[in-house]
């Protein structure tokens, strides 16, 4: 019964460590907004990379607790691990880049093709945040978010972390109006709004810059 009833323990142990590690790896990103800003400062490289690490940690876990980890089966542990960091990782690069790239195909273009084929709207983005603010424009105008500070930005659509308040998806952690990577200095991202609403954004890298656009 004891043997049993450590058995049950273990595989459920292994199971709970899996599903963790594919639960971050599906969403690094989101799961490194819960650590705290001074925490993350300390680390040597970014918070997805560390997200990255513990959800391979975790795998690894859940796979010498499902295999039962002893003398007579190291070898085959030391391979299985080789073989799922080579999988998750080359897995991981290999399709979270393809939709932050269609985002970004999508919803950027140069600015001077957007001048001449639609209306484009410009907000600036400096050390003081958003400016305007507040901007109304029609369904299926462009605005173009341009940066004019001396570090990045990354406008997205309300609430952060999340970034689901605009209704469409396809974006790399909720809505499509999320820029999915920094925004340089000089540089800009653009987005079409094609869904009349009040839709307020924010700066993911510092979320105390916000603002809002009315779709009429």
């Amino acid at each position: 019964m004891n043997k049993i009833s450590f058995h049950i323990l273990r595989i459920g142990l292994a199971v709970t460590f899996l599903w963790i590690g594919v639960l971050i790896l599906r969403n690094p990103e989101a799961w490194g907004e819960y650590m705290r800003p001074w925490a993350a400062g300390l680390l040597p490289v970014p918070v997805t990379q560390v997200m990255i690490g513990t959800a391979i940690l975790d795998i690894i876990i859940g796979v010498f607790l499902l295999i039962n980890l002893n003398k007579k089966n190291m070898k085959k542990a030391i391979v299985a691990i080789i073989i799922i960091a080579i999988v998750v990782l080359g897995g991981y690069y290999l399709f979270k880049k393809t939709p932050e790239q269609a985002v970004q195909e999508s919803t950027s273009q140069p600015f001077a093709e957007q001048t001449q084929t639609e209306k484009t709207n410009v907000i600036t983005y400096t050390e003081a945040g958003y400016s305007p603010s507040a901007l109304e424009i029609k369904a299926g105008e462009t605005v173009t978010f341009k940066n004019e500070s001396q570090q990045s930005m990354w406008p997205a659509s309300a609430i952060h972390p999340t970034h689901k308040d605009y209704p469409t998806t396809g974006g790399c952690l909720g809505s499509a109006f999320d820029a999915c990577q920094d925004v340089q200095p000089s540089d800009i991202w653009s987005f079409k709004f094609d869904i009349a609403g009040n839709w307020k954004y924010h700066d993911h890298l510092s979320p105390k810059n916000f603002g809002a656009i009315t779709v009429k």
